[in-house]
């Protein structure tokens, strides 16, 4: 996709220059980003830019991040300003991702740890959202999108490629790289008195997104999240946050789910002593609980707790058998705004060191 990479960032180019001469005078915001891509992908920094009333009543948000392993992530986006009632918002993304060393182990709860291989995901997606948002909390939105997917060996020399370690039935997905149509409906309440730093509050999400396979292939599916959050101010310094996710994937009759767009538990959103990505199947469940302590206005030290499990049945998604970890860290904010957080998390399968650029929910 090297082209589609040179189309994506001339286009970045091309649409701030241009903005850069309208006559009327708009605020431009600048901000470093430290971290934000997978784990494996080594010292990751970037910046953000965001530009308002770029072009009518939407503003410009470009965030641009790479690595010293060459993983890159490229975002352009327009979108319409949160509004104070009830409203209607849209807007459209562009997103670019290169990751050459993303690690697969295998499907299922058991995976084995020394079967890790490693392959590389790149991918461009188009997606447009638009909604009504209402005073007492509640969104609603339409999606409509469309993935192209490349997958391909991995790079990392210390590990097999998946190609070469697995058989294609072992994971699905991986000689295909299905494009996707993609529609979905999203559902939240959002009652939290700060939507980046949270004390107090909750939130609720439901979103379905139906991944309709363009070749008359075998990969379409739909896909289910369901995710439910709780802060609660403990003292002017400390609070609580909790979060469940359960994460579905239904494949079409006679269809498979490609194993890079599986649920996973495991890394930095999900179970923080575990690798990225460590257990895949249809189905998975995530437990976070942290504890926040603000420490002289800039910095928060967070205590956390996760678990989570993955199922290929449904009914098999229960509360046995969950993968537990726990650990420290912290966070640096400007204002409400994370600049830079770091988590060191412990299992039974060792420890993982974070960074990242925003809290974890």
């Amino acid at each position: 996709m090297t082209r589609t990479r040179l189309a994506i960032l001339y286009l970045s180019a091309l649409f701030w220059l241009t903005a850069g001469f309208r006559p009327a005078a708009a605020q431009i915001l600048f901000r470093p980003v430290l971290g934000g891509l997978p784990a494996d992908s080594g010292l990751a920094a970037g910046f953000e830019l965001l530009r308002h009333r770029t072009l009518g009543p939407f503003d410009a948000r470009t965030r641009f991040v790479g690595s010293v392993k060459q993983y890159e992530h490229v975002d352009l986006g327009l979108e319409s300003p949160p509004p104070a009632t009830h409203d209607f918002f849209s807007e459209i993304r562009l997103r670019y991702r290169n990751y050459p060393e993303e690690d697969f182990w295998g499907l299922g709860p058991d995976s084995d740890e020394s079967a890790r291989s490693n392959y590389r995901l790149e991918d461009v997606r188009l997606r447009g959202m638009a909604g009504l948002h209402f005073r007492s909390g509640f969104r609603v939105a339409g999606v409509l999108g469309f993935t192209k997917a490349n997958v391909g060996p991995g790079r990392d020399d210390d590990f097999p490629s998946t190609g070469a370690a697995f058989r294609p039935e072992e994971a699905p997905g991986l000689t295909a790289s299905p494009d996707y149509w993609q529609v979905g409906l999203q559902l939240d309440y959002d009652r939290r008195d700060d939507r980046d730093d949270p004390r107090a509050g909750q939130f609720a999400a439901f979103e379905w997104t139906r991944f309709g396979d363009r070749a008359p292939g075998d990969f379409s599916f739909d896909r289910f999240e369901l995710d439910y959050r709780h802060f609660f101010a403990l003292s002017n310094s400390g609070r609580l946050a909790g979060r469940v996710r359960i994460l579905l994937a239904e494949p079409r009759p006679g269809h498979t789910i490609p194993f890079y767009l599986q649920p996973s538990v495991g890394g930095t959103d999900t179970v923080r002593g575990f690798d990225q990505y460590r257990f895949r199947s249809d189905n998975a469940l995530v437990f976070n609980l942290e504890y926040r302590q603000a420490w002289k206005g800039v910095f928060d030290i967070v205590l956390f707790a996760d678990a989570g499990r993955v199922t290929s049945r449904r009914s098999e998604l229960d509360l046995a058998d969950l993968h537990g970890s726990a650990g420290v860290g912290g966070r640096v904010r400007f204002g409400s705004q994370v600049f830079f957080g770091a988590d060191l998390g412990f299992s039974r399968e060792g420890h993982e060191i974070w960074f990242r650029s925003d809290h974890t929910f």
